[in-house]
């Protein structure tokens, strides 16, 4: 899916990637409903209270936001070319369970990373040829010198490598053949290489989070290997790197965040810094005058010049009138000011209860596969969080993040029936 685009219609990669996966969602959802009513087989998906119950409060309020919404069309759609209004929410639910239901054993497990991984390779190496100029497509053509492959924008290529970096990294250490070793190794350092010709800080932060994530998951097992004050020294030295790494790109955002830089002669990070602390200023105002329900789903472009006045000076005002905002770019902050404070407290209750889940359940699993498997979705989802912090949510990240988290949690859950299973 992450390879789909098309340059016969005018909205070229979200469009194309949409039909696909509507496609697959109804295609599969009838196979496997076939398989339950004619072949008898059983739906094997187990409930969670602290997963799905906050899943059916989210698309409940979603579903009131829509029908209170200002413009329940665009809410039902979402804006064009982004396309994230209910019926795409319904998409990630939907393939989020359907993931549940299909993972049943390690080998599908191992087939749908292969998958992640083949898909993002493929993607990695378009970007390279991109920045090495050899696009026979676009012909030279990079945004602000950024490259999109085949993802369509700099910053959801980039979030869409901090999900697919960690599981092909997982595939590195599950693989029992050194030759595939070696090629997802040589996968990961092609991702590494697209992501930071994307020049995404948002990027740069959500990979850095990820292998925080995965080093902590394996802490105990780092240091029982190299001895604490090797593996102590060796993490202070990785802390500065990161910290290098990480602030070397973002040295104009963390100036903008102390002053308000002129936008006329400031320089490029500056101005983005500031665009969306102003973006997200106005998304609080709204959030502040309609905390129950919100303006609508997806109805934050056509309520921003309504909302920017009382939350921005008249010079940002006249700024921002020149062009559309398209979101808050900041995925908590849509969910707040679109349909409500409860629809937020449910998806972040959401977040945390598949966090929960899947790092207390995948610890104790039994296998290797599925304990490196549910760290590395784990820390893929962690990274995922971050860059959706700062941009608008992009397909492709954002589905395979529901259908990743949706796969772990029947991973973790196969085991611990398993082990129910032998116990008994």
């Amino acid at each position: 899916m992450p390879l789909v685009f098309t340059t016969r219609v005018s909205d070229v990669f979200s469009l194309p990637k949409l039909v696909v996966l509507w496609t697959l969602l109804v295609t599969v959802s009838l196979a496997v409903i076939c398989a339950v009513v004619l072949d008898d087989q059983r739906l094997r998906i187990e409930f969670v209270a602290a997963v799905d119950a906050p899943v059916a409060a989210y698309v409940v309020l979603s579903l009131l936001a829509l029908s209170l919404s200002t413009d329940r069309l665009q809410s039902l759609f979402g804006e064009a070319l982004q396309h994230q209004g209910v019926l795409t929410t319904v998409l990630y639910v939907g393939s989020f369970y359907l993931a549940r239901s299909l993972i049943r054993d390690v080998t599908r497990l191992r087939l749908l990373l292969a998958a992640v991984a083949a898909a993002a390779t493929l993607v990695s190496a378009y970007a390279i040829v991109q920045r090495a100029g050899w696009d026979p497509i676009w012909h030279g053509f990079l945004p602000s010198g950024r490259v999109f492959s085949t993802i369509g924008q700099a910053n959801a290529l980039a979030a869409y490598l901090v999900l697919a970096i960690p599981i092909t990294a997982a595939l590195a250490v599950i693989s029992t053949r050194s030759y595939v070793r070696i090629a997802t190794i040589a996968a990961v350092a092609a991702m590494m290489a697209a992501l930071a010709f994307t020049r995404s800080r948002g990027g740069y932060l959500g990979l850095a989070l990820a292998a925080s994530v995965i080093i902590c998951a394996q802490w105990q097992r780092i240091a029982q290997r190299w001895g604490s004050t090797r593996t102590y020294a060796g993490a202070a030295i990785a802390v500065m790197v990161a910290v290098v790494a990480v602030a070397a790109p973002l040295r104009g955002s963390i100036s903008a965040l102390w002053h308000r830089p002129p936008r006329v002669g400031a320089v490029n990070d500056e101005v983005s810094v500031q665009d969306h602390l102003d973006i997200w200023r106005v998304a609080v105002e709204i959030i502040k005058r309609e905390p129950l329900i919100g303006t609508g789903p997806e109805t934050f472009p056509d309520q921003f010049s309504r909302y920017s006045p009382a939350a921005l000076p008249p010079e940002a005002v006249q700024y921002f009138d020149q062009f559309r905002v398209e979101s808050p770019h900041n995925q908590v902050m849509a969910v707040a000011s679109g349909a409500g404070i409860p629809a937020m407290a449910a998806y972040v209750a959401l977040l945390v209860g598949v966090a929960r889940t899947l790092w207390g359940r995948g610890r104790r699993a039994a296998d290797q596969v599925t304990r490196v498997a549910v760290t590395a979705i784990i820390a893929a989802g962690a990274g995922h969080l971050v860059t959706d912090s700062f941009m608008t949510a992009d397909i492709t990240g954002s589905w395979l993040f529901w259908t990743l988290t949706g796969a772990g949690l029947a991973a973790v859950a196969r085991r611990r029936s398993a082990a129910s299973r032998s116990a008994a």
